[in-house]
């Protein structure tokens, strides 16, 4: 009984939070609508907080984004890290990032809403990952 206690618990342990898969570098969950805007190529730009160089090393490689249990693999052609979310929006295509919410001034209005300043602060900074 102790073994089998050990073995559910490693189990348990060793399952990701997103439909039972592991957090490995390159794999990374999305939302109803922003998998519908990758799946679709409208959308080549994703935002994630994090510190400089978090996200460095997906440059050049593949990145695969889930939802649900649906999955879309895209090649990541460049990484930019910003220390504010006014720089990314100041710097980045914003249709390229939100593209179903219509235009510049939603995209913005939206960005500054999720991502506040004390947020990215705290996480230091925020990325723009470009792919195709």
């Amino acid at each position: 009984i102790f073994l089998l206690f050990i073995l559910i618990l490693s189990i348990i342990m060793s399952v990701g939070k997103f439909g039972g898969r592991q957090n490995r570098p390159g794999e990374m969950y999305l939302g109803d609508v922003w998998f519908a805007e990758v799946k679709s190529k409208n959308k080549t730009i994703d935002t994630r907080p994090g510190p400089e160089g978090k996200f460095d090393s997906l440059e050049g490689k593949t990145i695969t984004y889930f939802h649900k249990k649906d999955e879309v693999k895209v090649q990541c052609t460049k990484v930019i890290h910003y220390k504010t979310v006014k720089e990314l929006i100041k710097n980045e295509d914003l249709m390229k990032i939100a593209p179903h919410l219509g235009d510049d001034a939603a995209i913005k209005k939206n960005l500054l809403n999720y991502y506040t300043d004390d947020k990215i602060k705290e996480a230091g900074g925020i990325f723009a990952i470009h792919f195709k």
